[in-house]
């Protein structure tokens, strides 16, 4: 069963803590995300400016009037137990800072002899191949999801895959359509180096090591899933059902029937 995930609020917006992808992510917005790694740390605490219009980070064009500074704990602080998961620390000590979190070295040693990552998608284990630029499902080699052809979003550097847990297969759902799809959802797929931090600093040329420490292989991976409701397919689905049903409002009458005329006779 997942786990269910920390909560805090910003402002009077909720968003929800998710230490495997170092974010805070709005609950009701789920492409909006703020990364830890974007916010200062003095060591204790991190810390940020945040736009209380946008529900992001503050930016240089953001009014003063609508900018606040707001502190955190550290994630060990705010999820031990996701921590403990996403560091695959076995025992019942935790570090007290993040700073203090290192990968485990037996994960690393396995991805260097070869094995790839997997990351369970809706229940389903998948292979993550960034070689082939591929998620292959575990014992069936003919599902694949090939990441170039997924969407991404407008701010952020995830995947959309809109997912059939019926069939376990991603598909591609037209913008014209005026009906949610059914048994598919919005799956966020997270980006190269979260998958594979080895994987990704070969591809781009950088020591094996570079990015693990922040992104360690994690043992329970899992991408996260919602109604395609909150996806912007799903914005444009409600749109095009709204002028649907505009288009087949019944059209005004255009002239009043004849009243019916009393046909002349003879009265008693």
């Amino acid at each position: 069963m997942d786990r269910e995930l920390p909560e805090i609020s910003l402002d009077g917006t909720r968003f929800i803590i998710d230490v495997a992808f170092a974010e805070l992510r709005q609950k009701d917005d789920p492409l909006n995300c703020i990364s830890f790694y974007d916010m200062e740390s003095d060591g204790y605490e991190y810390f940020f400016d945040y736009d209380c219009l946008s529900k992001r980070l503050a930016t240089d064009h953001t009014e003063e009037a609508d900018r606040i500074t707001l502190r955190l704990d550290h994630m060990a602080e705010l999820d031990p137990e996701g921590m403990r998961l996403k560091y695959n620390i076995r025992d019942s000590y935790l570090p007290e800072c993040d700073e203090d979190f290192t990968a485990d070295p037996e994960l690393f040693e396995q991805r260097l002899a070869g094995k790839l990552p997997i990351i369970e998608i809706c229940g389903s284990p998948y292979i993550v191949d960034l070689d082939l630029r591929q998620l292959r499902m575990e014992g069936k080699a003919d599902h694949i999801i090939y990441l170039d052809a997924l969407e991404k979003p407008s701010v952020g550097d995830k995947y959309i895959c809109y997912y059939d847990t019926l069939q376990k297969i991603s598909v591609h759902i037209p913008e014209t359509e005026t009906r949610l799809p059914e048994h598919v959802k919005m799956v966020l797929v997270p980006n190269d180096y979260h998958m594979d931090a080895v994987g990704y600093a070969r591809a781009v040329g950088m020591p094996e090591d570079f990015y693990f420490e922040c992104h360690p292989v994690q043992p329970m991976l899992q991408a996260r899933d919602y109604p395609v409701s909150l996806s912007p397919l799903g914005r444009r689905i409600a749109e095009n059902l709204k002028k649907e049903q505009t288009n087949q409002q019944p059209e005004q009458a255009t002239h009043q029937d004849k009243p019916t005329q009393r046909k002349r006779g003879r009265h008693l």
